[in-house]
């Protein structure tokens, strides 16, 4: 018993922290969008469950990209099998870094931040988790983005 209610104190302490590390992650994040007149993104529960499903097709599947190139999945399937039909989007990164830290590489990328400052996005989903990668410990952040179903043609 002793050690069940320890396994489930790091189970509920590693939820939090990732809970607290997307949070901490999307306000950077936004105040990027923000600072040049952009509104925030607002999180989606389906873009929230896409990027956790494309997280966890990575680990299992062992590759780091926008495509797996073995199984030929787009992270835009696990996005269309949530039910979020709107232009998307995806960011990727791994390593040791923190939230802060993983938005600023993001805004340093210039596609990725194409992605950040892109005002057809309106939505996102973010997934952050330490991993067994390669058979390496290191930390997986994906987030997703998505906006309206081309009702403005400036949107692509």
């Amino acid at each position: 018993m002793k050690y069940l209610i320890i396994l489930f104190t790091l189970i509920t302490f590693n939820i939090s922290a990732q809970t607290d590390s997307a949070g901490v992650f999307l306000e950077h994040i936004d105040s990027i969008r923000t600072s040049i007149d952009i509104q925030p993104l607002m999180l989606d529960s389906r873009l929230n469950e896409s990027a956790k499903l494309k997280l966890d097709h990575m680990v299992t599947h062992q590759y780091f990209g926008h495509v797996d190139t073995v199984n030929n999945i787009s992270f835009r399937f696990f996005i269309i099998d949530q039910g979020y039909y709107g232009i998307s989007s995806e960011n990727i990164l791994r390593g040791y870094v923190n939230p802060i830290r993983a938005a600023k590489l993001f805004d340093g990328s210039p596609a990725h931040h194409n992605n950040i400052v892109n005002p057809c996005f309106t939505h996102t989903g973010i997934a952050i988790r330490k991993v067994v990668f390669r058979n390496k410990v290191t930390i997986f952040y994906v987030q997703h983005f998505g906006g309206p179903i081309r009702l403005n043609y400036d949107c692509k």
